[in-house]
């Protein structure tokens, strides 16, 4: 899944981070991911090689959370939530020609462009993982993890819709 051993991976910069550049914690001893850190994704992408390679039927993606959930939500603002790492502030300027605002996400604009950093890295790290894992003759799965199923791009970062195709 998203997220790792801090301990194992002290020396590199993968994990998602607070708007102070803490990374998040996951549970103990590990931390969660940024599935816009092409460093982390790299190591993602690297372990379901080495699962493909396996004499297994498929491969499964555990715990697919991208960074933190918002704790709570209005239809006109979201506080900072997800990853605030310089890799998700560089994605949400691209999508939107300014800076990452600290004190959270107003109006439709800045909540959708949050959105939308997070679901789309996860929906193309999932397709890259599929491929990988469907290249090698195997299935792929993921651990939905959705408390609620009509808001996991809020909850866990990616649209159902989305990631359907990359999975069997």
């Amino acid at each position: 899944g998203l997220n790792l051993v801090k301990k194992d991976f002290a020396c590199t910069d993968v994990f998602c981070e607070d708007l102070r550049g803490k990374p998040m914690p996951y549970s103990k001893g590990r931390s969660l991911l940024c599935a816009n850190n092409p460093a982390a994704r790299a190591i993602i992408l690297e372990r379901v090689r080495a699962a493909s390679a396996e004499d297994v039927g498929g491969v499964f993606m555990d715990n697919i959370l991208f960074g933190a959930p918002p704790l709570f939500v209005r239809d006109d603002y979201l506080p900072p939530f997800g990853c605030a790492c310089v890799w998700c502030r560089d994605a949400y300027r691209a999508k939107t020609g300014h800076p990452y605002p600290a004190n959270g996400f107003r109006g439709d604009q800045e909540i959708g462009a949050a959105i939308a950093v997070r679901t789309e890295a996860v929906t193309s790290l999932l397709a890259q993982s599929s491929a990988i894992a469907r290249g090698a003759g195997k299935e792929f799965g993921v651990n939905l993890y959705d408390p609620f199923h009509h808001t996991p791009e809020l909850y866990c970062g990616y649209r159902l819709k989305d990631i359907r195709a990359s999975l069997d």
